[in-house]
């Protein structure tokens, strides 16, 4: 397992260094100029060098670049363009409202995908199962930007029950929940139930029935654990979303995310806070990808003698 874990982390180590790499070239061979954003177009050639200067974008890109990388070691992702703060400052103030959206999205989301493809799987081919699987697809259907302006007119304009913007409070967060969370339990329910049904034909299970084992604990205690990979896979999919910004919803809410914060620095080509946005996604998605693949090699062994460990 050593082995194993060992080289899952050093080929995570090997992406997150082409990510910054890759994102550090596209940022500086696409047209615009931060300074000229900066400076509203109006400044003198002087002054536009001054600033250029003082902003350290006049160097050499691989001098720019192992400086980026020798500081983003120690924690130090560079100074905002713009907002004249610390990047890493910024990325973990905007954190707290996207950690909270995202757990919340996932522990909604499981809570309703999970029992629907159980169900669904358990009756399927009944009334039931084509009933879950049509409101998993309607889930999977309904566009967040759309649902997110009923959601908006339905519970904040015209009920007045729930706010329609900022995210102080908890009551802020149930909006966005909801909306994320249906589009995830669509597609999640449906993986849950395949993946039930194709254990459910497996031998273990006809052994168990045939000891007069309740449908109930053959489900949970049988089934369950053996279609665990899939599900462990649907979490860190889920969540490695969500915990990248979920843009649209955070800008729609007026959130103070992650999401609306990588928008705002695109919009002014605030090059360090969108290589540090970037950096902070990359490394959400392989930190949870390290996780899940750890965690396969401990629910399968099969998993681990396939990585290469003897």
């Amino acid at each position: 397992m050593l082995k194993y874990a060992m080289e899952r982390i050093l080929q995570s180590s090997l992406v997150l260094l082409g990510v910054t790499l890759i994102t550090f070239i596209l940022l500086n061979v696409v047209p615009g100029d931060p300074v000229l954003i900066m400076l509203d177009q109006r400044a003198d050639q002087l002054t536009i060098d001054r600033v250029r200067h003082e902003l350290g974008i006049d160097r050499p890109l691989p001098t720019q670049y192992f400086e980026f990388l020798k500081n983003a070691v120690r924690g130090d992702l560079g100074t905002s363009f713009f907002k004249k703060r610390p990047v890493t400052e910024l990325l973990s103030s905007a954190f707290g409202a996207t950690a909270k959206l995202g757990l919340m999205t996932l522990a909604v989301s499981l809570c309703m995908s999970i029992p629907m493809g159980i169900l669904a799987a358990v009756f399927r081919g009944s009334i039931i199962d084509r009933a879950i699987m049509f409101l998993a697809m309607l889930f999977m259907s309904l566009p967040s930007l759309w649902l997110a302006m009923v959601f908006q007119l339905i519970f904040g304009v015209f009920l007045a029950a729930l706010p329609i913007s900022g995210s102080e409070t908890m009551r802020h967060y149930i909006l966005p929940v909801a909306i994320l969370a249906i589009g995830y339990a669509g597609g999640a329910s449906r993986l849950i139930r395949n993946n039930v049904i194709d254990s459910l034909g497996h031998d273990f299970v006809t052994t168990a029935r045939s000891k007069g084992v309740p449908e109930f604990f053959v489900v949970m205690q049988h089934v369950l654990k053996n279609a665990a990979i899939p599900i462990v896979t649907l979490i860190g999919i889920q969540l490695r979303s969500v915990l990248g910004g979920a843009m649209i919803i955070e800008t729609i809410f007026s959130m103070h995310g992650l999401g609306r914060l990588a928008i705002d620095a695109i919009n002014t080509r605030d090059m360090p806070l969108i290589q540090g946005n970037v950096v902070y996604t990359a490394t959400v998605f392989v930190v949870i990808n390290l996780v899940v693949d750890l965690v396969y090699g401990l629910l399968d062994p099969r998993v681990r003698l396939a990585g290469g460990e003897s």
